[in-house]
């Protein structure tokens, strides 16, 4: 039984770091990566309109905003908004459908070998034939066959078929994983050498939008050391991923975050909490560090 009168005598990060790894252990491996858009190979149902537009049609909710769908998709969040009949000023309620128009150049009928790419599926419609559904996604009958491994030209009402793979282009603001650290623009002015720094994310992930530097940290020495890596961040989304820069040994780390910093608990210039395995990673020794981020809200 855990000896109550021990955990007394710990200091208050010891204990913070105690709740962090019991919460990685129960809690964490549970709960699935909010944004299905973080990974490769995901099937999207999409459809044909007028004049050869392709759409996906997204079912809102909180854990995909539309800045995250602009974002994948690459496309502006006022057109999102327009075409949706969306008014930007009021609150989405879940449920609602959310039209992404496809950009038909980055449709192909070969599966990408190293992009990140996602899998369009389109339900057949009453009377529709393979050779109708070719003509409207620009492909073959033989090519719409060899997707989906079938030997003869027959399709049922109803029945979900391949029709391509998408290939999202990703912009100049996020990073995926790759063999070797991107260095940033931000950063290239002072970094000559890539290093490469492990994830424990074994799937893509995109780190977005906003920037900080000079962020002043914190870790704890004297807690076990874990293979997870792991923050506490106010400022991003729970179960997002968190690009964390040191700049004097010039390395990056990618780790998830799983919660806020507990209130009055430590020194309020302190900004983000990590785990010891982030801190031996980036090459930080002192319990008090600074280094630069990237995340998502």
């Amino acid at each position: 039984m855990f000896d109550v009168f021990l955990l007394k005598s710990w200091t208050v990060e010891s204990k913070v770091t105690l709740f962090l790894v019991i919460l990685i252990t129960n809690i964490l491996p549970a709960q699935n990566s909010s944004n299905r858009f973080f990974y490769t190979g995901v099937e999207i149902e999409v459809d044909n309109l007028p004049e050869n537009n392709v759409f996906y049609s997204h079912v809102y909710d909180n854990s995909v905003t539309i800045y995250s769908l602009a974002e994948v998709f690459q496309v502006s969040k006022d057109v999102l908004f327009r075409e949706s009949n969306i008014d930007p000023n009021k609150p989405i309620h879940a449920g609602k459908i959310v039209k992404v128009r496809l950009d038909n150049k980055r449709i192909t009928v070969t599966k990408p070998r190293s992009e990140k790419y996602f899998v369009l599926i389109y339900r057949v419609k009453p009377s529709e034939t393979l050779y109708s559904i070719s003509k409207k996604f620009k492909n073959s009958v033989n090519a719409i066959q060899v997707l989906n491994n079938k030997t003869t030209s027959s399709v049922q009402a109803g029945e979900a078929i391949k029709v391509g793979y998408y290939l999202p282009l990703l912009n100049t603001n996020t990073t995926t994983k790759t063999p070797k650290k991107t260095i940033e623009k931000s950063e290239e002015k002072n970094s000559k050498t890539d290093v490469d720094i492990k994830s424990t994310d074994p799937e893509d992930v995109t780190i977005t939008k906003y920037y900080l530097s000079d962020v002043i940290g914190f870790y704890d020495k004297t807690a076990a050391e874990s293979a997870n890596y792991f923050v506490l961040f106010d400022d991003a989304r729970p179960g997002s991923m968190i690009d964390i820069y040191n700049p004097m040994v010039r390395r990056h780390i990618k780790a998830k975050v799983i919660g806020k910093i507990p209130q009055n608990t430590y020194n309020s210039d302190v900004s983000i909490i990590i785990s010891p395995s982030i801190a031996k990673g980036l090459g930080i020794f002192d319990t008090r560090f600074k280094v630069n981020i990237k995340y998502e809200k």
